[in-house]
């Protein structure tokens, strides 16, 4: 309700417009009443007011002076003035105040209640716009956050949209920028055993730590572009220093963080900057973690290693969601054989867990995990350290991913199982209309080039050879009806034309329908 402060130095008419103004109807609570402008002001002072109602005319201090004043203590309040016949010089004054309006005296309470009525859609209207105000307030840090982003991903900002960037003070100065891009470390190892609500809150829980320590450092802007990396612009002075003590402070946490650092650029070429610094995070993976890595620490050897290893591992995914077995064997055979050329044992252990690290990544696009399949915690696979030989470290993995891959083929095989199922299923509630293929695909929400694939797969059989052999089918269990006219046996199965299913009936079975309910 709307809190409402009466003000009138005549008892009487304080009393009366308290007690007859029907103030529940209005959803309005007189919260207080006072005899003076002064007194007014104290309780102004200490409480809240939505609506104030004022008499002009009132000794020592006027109810416009009250008026005044009380915009000053709160500027979203309302007033209404109240005035004699003979002060409406000084109604014309309160109307230049953007009051609500005044009432006349001798009151009359229908005009009381009228003005009361404008006063409480006024509240209200007011009321609205600050709470859509304070929405968006709430929400801008998150509608900055997307448009950093998508600026950073190569969004064709204009000119002006740049200037906005500095007006709101996510660029302040000039110079040289660079973006850095943190990312989070061994989030499978520490928390492998977590549930997926654990791991999301423990995650936010770090990225926040995170973003306020790069506010602390006076970061210029930084937004979150996954769940576990934080993109940041960084004017070039004392960069490096600022970075490394942020490093250090997380270091101190559950979860330490690298920081990948891009040239340091004009503004204008941040965008172009952002894709190549986002790469550079695999270097973590040659170089270490917890840790700045600059382009400086690149070189041609890994970015052999690198392309290398991405292109092999694309090879495997793409055989174990096919079931490919003979190729899966080839690739772990090219894996080892490159790795090996390593010449360090530590670097080949390091490679097979930035491997398995990238298949788990491949396993969450299939709603699995390592876990989940091959029920190993993921902390605990430091056991790859304790192979003695690469054969036995080869031999492992090779289970490993044999085991994961035929956990998805079962999968997948009893998945499209169900949605040959529901072909069937489809295909004998409708086998007296006409339908196509594309119907049952917008039926089930597939294409159709994937759910003919799929039906061929599993029954060996074309869906519209099916679909003819479930009519024909259902059409042999008809004529054994002796009631059913032939032509209407045809229209049951979804034939129109009984010249055509008498052709299909006689091709499929070697006798026409007639010949058929003779002999059955």
């Amino acid at each position: 309700m709307y809190n409402v402060l009466l003000v009138d130095d005549e008892i009487l008419d304080l009393e009366g417009l308290e007690r007859f103004t029907p103030w529940n109807k209005l959803n309005m609570n007189v919260v207080a009443m006072a005899n003076s402008g002064f007194e007014a002001l104290r309780i102004l002072d200490k409480q809240s007011i939505d609506l104030l109602i004022t008499d002009i005319r009132m000794p020592i201090m006027s109810g416009i002076e009250l008026g005044r004043q009380a915009f000053e203590i709160q500027p979203n309040i309302k007033i209404i003035f109240i005035s004699g016949y003979e002060d409406f010089n000084s109604a014309k004054q309160a109307i230049s105040l953007n009051a609500l309006g005044y009432i006349l005296k001798p009151v009359d309470d229908k005009e009381v209640f009228h003005v009361l009525e404008e006063a409480k859609h006024s509240l209200d209207t007011s009321l609205h716009q600050r709470k859509i105000s304070d929405a968006l307030e709430q929400s801008m840090p998150f509608m900055w956050n997307e448009l950093f982003q998508k600026w950073l991903e190569g969004a064709d900002l204009s000119p002006p949209l740049i200037e906005m960037f500095k007006s709101s003070g996510i660029l302040k100065g000039s110079g040289l920028y660079s973006i850095v891009i943190f990312e989070l470390d061994d989030i499978l190892w520490k928390m492998g055993n977590y549930s997926d609500e654990e791991r999301k809150n423990k995650i936010d829980q770090e990225c926040h730590r995170l973003q306020s320590l790069c506010r602390e450092e006076g970061m210029i802007y930084f937004c979150r572009i996954d769940d576990h990396r934080i993109a940041s612009l960084m004017h070039a002075k004392d960069m490096r220093l600022r970075l490394d003590r942020i490093i250090l402070k997380m270091r101190q946490g559950f979860l330490t963080v690298t920081a990948a650092v891009g040239a340091e650029v004009e503004v204008e070429s941040i965008p172009t900057s952002y894709p190549i610094t986002k790469s550079m995070l695999s270097y973590k993976f040659f170089y270490g973690k917890d840790r700045i890595i600059e382009q400086s620490d690149t070189c041609d050897q890994l970015d052999a290693i690198q392309i290398n290893l991405d292109y092999m591992l694309q090879i495997m995914f793409t055989a174990m969601s096919n079931y490919e077995l003979v190729k899966i064997d080839d690739c772990i055979e090219d894996f080892f054989d490159h790795i090996r050329s390593l010449g360090k044992k530590l670097s080949v252990y390091h490679v097979v867990v930035h491997i398995i690290t990238k298949l788990d990544s491949f396993l969450v696009t299939m709603n699995e995990n390592i876990q989940s399949i091959l029920g190993i915690e993921p902390i605990k696979l430091d056991v790859i350290y304790h192979f003695e030989t690469i054969k036995e470290l080869k031999s492992w993995f090779r289970r490993s991913v044999f085991e994961i891959s035929e956990v998805l083929h079962r999968k997948k095989m009893k998945k499209n199982n169900k949605i040959v199922a529901q072909i069937i299923h489809f295909i004998e509630g409708k086998i007296n209309r006409d339908f196509t293929l594309r119907d049952v695909a917008n039926h089930l929400s597939f294409s159709p080039n994937y759910l003919g694939r799929i039906f061929r797969d599993e029954t060996g059989e074309n869906f519209s050879d099916f679909v003819i052999r479930k009519r024909l089918e259902k059409a042999q269990e008809l004529l054994g009806n002796p009631k059913l006219k032939i032509y209407e046996v045809a229209d049951l199965v979804g034939y129109k034309q009984l010249t055509y299913f008498s052709r299909q009936f006689r091709e499929a079975f070697g006798m026409t329908p007639g010949d058929f309910r003779r002999k059955s």
